[in-house]
């Protein structure tokens, strides 16, 4: 007996009595094992290690771009954090939880859909702008604590990569990873909403 093909069978052995072949709905095409092998694979060091590097690089990189482009919002950005730790989490939960599901609603109602698109794509800059944020609060921690002054851009890779390496560190670690990464979440979206998205701080620039 075989499941979906996944019988070798070499040129000259010989089979006595009948081969029976039990395929599962809906798979075609390549064996399942090869494609179980095939997802396993993806978890081995070396993919693992490929996939760390380009997140790193893709999240520094546009790390850079918006502070290049918005240094005073970031920093006001920062300063919602730094100001607001415990509410901006609270706010931070709040919009994740319930932002993504209003702008579905407002999707699928067609005639509402270009305010859930806004919406949707308000929340994944803030959410984007949030890790940049944390990011730069943290590459300032590390250099304050080395005593050290460095420019902007320097302090934003330091933090992004440390952040980064942080969250995908933890996230390997069942349950506390996720909860761990949540909360990372909620506070730098939390700190973009009380930045009114990196308008207002209530320290100066």
């Amino acid at each position: 007996n075989q499941i979906s093909h996944q019988a070798l069978i070499e040129p000259n052995a010989r089979i006595l009595g009948e081969a029976n072949t039990y395929i599962f709905p809906n798979i075609s095409g390549e064996g399942l094992g090869k494609r179980v092998i095939t997802f396993i694979n993806l978890f081995r060091p070396e993919n693992w290690i490929g996939l760390l590097a380009g997140r790193i690089i893709i999240f520094v990189l546009i790390a850079l771009l918006v502070v290049y482009l918005f240094p005073i919002p970031t920093k006001r950005v920062v300063a919602g954090i730094q100001g607001n730790l415990a509410p901006a989490w609270g706010v931070g939960i709040i919009c994740l939880l319930i932002l993504p599901f209003v702008s579905i609603i407002l999707i699928i109602t067609i005639c509402l859909s270009p305010i859930g698109l806004i919406l949707l794509l308000l929340l994944i800059a803030s959410y984007i702008w949030g890790w940049i944020g944390l990011s730069f609060l943290l590459g300032q921690r590390l250099f304050s604590w080395l005593g050290l002054e460095q420019r902007i851009e320097i302090i934003t890779v330091t933090g992004a990569v440390s952040l980064t390496l942080l969250t995908m560190l933890l996230g390997l670690i069942p349950l506390f990873g996720l909860l761990f990464n949540l909360m990372v979440s909620s506070i730098g979206l939390g700190g973009v909403v009380f930045s009114r998205f990196g308008t207002y701080s209530e320290q100066s620039d």
